[in-house]
């Protein structure tokens, strides 16, 4: 099942490419043909065929042509792999106790990633919401189901602290043409598997992981990501896979010093207006 939900992914993205005929990646074979009953000799023909991985290689310059290459190199059962070999996720090191300094952040969206829905319908901007709640947890996700474990070992520990402020929020992305198709299956079991109460903090979206800046590091679609967002939608602490305790707390006490950061300029900003009322 596995490998055939890979081979859907990749090979319409592979085969309904053209190919180009005057390229360096074309290969000559001789190919013998069984003789004919009245012609006593073989026949060889020359045949060419199309070096896939060598073209690839060669000309990969966009985002989907990258990704391409990289599913080629790796291979059907990359991921699979890499979490049978890394069962907690560790893909990267978590920041951290204090988040990254707003100078060195980068922003959480790209262009594709505006306006994604939730489990309820449609929702306001990304943008907005992290404007509006200031900070904001996002799990990045893609094989929920797989890694539901891994998103409710981020989840359920600060939704239980009960920060003032702080919003919690899932966005899946679903990335393999199989998945788009079947989408309304899949999208009654994620609401099987996540209380009612939290349907419209659940957001999905179309893409993969080359839709999503590269900064964040999304390398596998059964491990969960873990991003720490100021008001301006840029990243202040990162993690992936199982959360441990030291994790927990280092995103704790990040989330805390941006929450004095926001408590501390709100009065500045209210004195700014009143003076500019007068």
């Amino acid at each position: 099942f596995v490998f055939w939900r890979r081979q859907a992914a990749l090979l319409p993205r592979v085969l309904l490419r053209p190919i180009p005929q005057n390229t360096a990646c074309w290969e000559q074979q001789k190919v013998g043909t069984f003789p004919h009953r009245f012609w006593p000799f073989h026949e060889i023909q020359q045949v060419r065929t199309f070096n896939i991985f060598d073209y690839y290689d060669r000309y990969a310059h966009t985002e989907g042509q990258k990704a391409v290459k990289k599913d080629l190199r790796q291979g059907y059962f990359f991921d699979h792999n890499q979490l049978k070999s890394n069962p907690t996720g560790k893909l990267f090191p978590s920041y951290g106790p204090q988040p990254i300094p707003s100078r060195k952040s980068r922003p959480f969206l790209s262009k594709r990633l505006a306006n994604p829905n939730t489990l309820l319908g449609s929702s306001p901007p990304l943008l907005s919401i992290f404007k509006q709640t200031s900070p904001t947890v996002v799990i990045v996700s893609m094989r929920r189901m797989i890694s539901q474990k891994m998103v409710e070992s981020w989840k359920e520990p600060l939704l239980a602290r009960k920060f003032p402020s702080l919003s919690v929020k899932e966005l899946v992305l679903i990335d393999g043409y199989g998945y788009r198709l079947t989408w309304p299956v899949w999208k009654a079991s994620l609401k099987k598997s996540v209380k009612e109460d939290q349907w419209g903090d659940v957001f999905y979206h179309f893409s993969g992981p080359q839709d999503m800046p590269p900064h964040l590091l999304i390398s596998n679609k059964f491990i969960c990501f873990t991003y720490l967002v100021d008001e301006k939608g840029k990243v202040r602490w990162s993690g992936c896979g199982l959360a441990s305790e030291k994790e927990i707390q280092s995103l704790g006490s990040a989330i805390e010093v941006l929450m004095k950061k926001g408590q501390e300029e709100e009065p500045e900003e209210e004195e700014r207006g009143e003076g500019e009322s007068l």
